[in-house]
């Protein structure tokens, strides 16, 4: 996602290191999609269905992956190299879903 949004020239570096602004959750589709103000600065519908094809999982996903703390409980733990396997499998297909949008 900061690749995509790097090269039209947004970085969320400037963003507070944050996707705060970037998306935003529409209740009718029942997902995340870029913002309508990021979306006339991209000025691309492939590059925004990209986006929002990989925020929808990363978001899904984020606290329990890539927030951990001292207590187990609230932090989702990859026992076996078969979950991690299966994460990473699905990562790699919504990275190619996202990418063969940006070919369409």
């Amino acid at each position: 996602m900061r690749k995509l949004l790097f090269d039209k020239k947004f970085s969320i570096e400037s963003n507070n290191n944050s996707f705060y602004g970037v998306f935003c959750y529409d209740h009718n589709k029942r997902s995340y999609i870029v913002s309508n103000e990021l979306r006339q600065k991209i000025n691309d519908d492939k590059t925004c269905d990209a986006l929002e094809c990989c925020y929808d999982y990363f978001k899904q996903q984020r606290n329990q992956l890539f927030h951990t703390n001292d207590f187990t409980d609230s932090s989702r733990i990859i026992s076996t190299q078969e979950q991690a396997s299966k994460i990473i499998e699905k990562v790699v297909k919504i990275i190619e879903e996202a990418y063969s949008k940006l070919l369409r």
